[in-house]
């Protein structure tokens, strides 16, 4: 991974050249795979015609497709109560990268900002971009650009995000983050498990964590908020399902509700949310968000969680692209 001019870890393995559409659809479908997801014959079908998610229109998977405006107030209060369970709006595409072929993916919305991180790789290597919020809602965006960190995934931010973390080759890594750069670049030294973590999510106290292993979700717990790593990991047999890959998990800020991306309905990866009335309490009331598509990568939520930032595949295009999707009612 290269920091400005200088090594601090193994270079990222040099990328081959860009492949066919196809090529790079079963690309995806063995990363998922090696993620813990399991593809049916029709699943790997689906991707490799381009049968995907529609972002403009009907969803795929039902939905209505409309992008009625309900009166949703984006900036963290809450939403407008629905007369069933809640609603989230169509994705829309965020466009904050000019190019294409960038692969965009594993977003992490700062908390008690609007900084929002993503990887993407235009030049070859998986990079870091930042970017800014330029409205109230957060539903657009600056034009993002590039940090000097690439080669990285798996991107977080501590519960009061002034922490980032980024893993390189299986190896996390934290930094500082002063509203508009990153800074000490440095070994982690906030968790240490015996599974291997995949997109760490914090509560708002920092005084819990959960993460996948690439199949099934896990949380820690911790006394102190500073200088005191998370060391014990517990699977929650709650929310995950042995028979499937559960991943990219993202909680709100005050612990109470966690989204996740699961395949574990039709081997199809959706999103799934699950509350709780105190976080003493485990996660109960596990639903699928129905209004969503399917062919969710990764996701993350701001921390009033009426805001969600997901990486999936377009119709118009074969490559991994940031959509936002918008709690109207709940």
């Amino acid at each position: 991974m290269r920091v400005g001019s200088s090594w601090v870890h193994a270079p990222y393995p040099a990328v081959p050249p860009r492949q066919p559409a196809s090529h790079r659809r079963l690309t995806l479908i063995y990363q998922w795979y090696r993620r813990g997801v399991r593809w049916d014959l029709a699943s790997a079908l689906l991707l490799v015609t381009g049968c995907y998610f529609r972002p403009e229109g009907p969803m795929d998977n039902g939905g209505s497709g409309s992008d009625g405006d309900s009166g949703a107030d984006a900036t963290g209060d809450a939403a407008p109560r629905c007369a069933g369970a809640s609603v989230w709006s169509p994705p829309t595409r965020l466009n904050i990268l000019s190019v294409s072929g960038e692969d965009e993916n594993d977003p992490a919305i700062r908390p008690q900002g609007r900084n929002l991180v993503f990887t993407a790789n235009p030049g070859g290597d998986p990079n870091i971009y930042l970017s800014t919020a330029n409205s109230p809602t957060g539903l657009t965006f600056d034009a993002a650009t590039p940090t000097s960190l690439d080669g990285v995934s798996d991107l977080a931010w501590s519960g009061d995000g002034n922490t980032f973390y980024f893993a390189n080759n299986g190896t996390y890594y934290m930094a500082d983050f002063n509203g508009s750069q990153f800074s000490q670049i440095r070994s982690n030294a906030d968790f240490q498990f015996a599974s291997p973590v995949t997109h760490p999510t914090f509560r708002g106290d920092g005084l819990q964590m959960y993460f996948s292993n690439g199949v099934d979700l896990y949380v820690s717990t911790r006394t102190k908020a500073m200088n005191e790593m998370f060391t014990s990991e517990v699977m929650d047999a709650d929310l995950s399902d042995l028979a499937w890959g559960d991943r990219s998990p993202s909680i709100t800020a005050d612990g109470l509700q966690i989204f996740f991306v699961s395949a574990r309905l039709d081997n199809l990866p959706r999103v799934y949310t699950a509350t709780r009335t105190t976080i003493a309490e485990p996660f109960a009331s596990l639903r699928r968000l129905t209004e969503l598509p399917f062919g969710v990568g990764t996701l993350t939520v701001n921390d009033a969680g009426t805001l969600m930032y997901l990486s999936m595949i377009g119709t118009s295009d074969t490559d991994l692209d940031l959509f936002v999707s918008q709690l109207l009612c709940q």
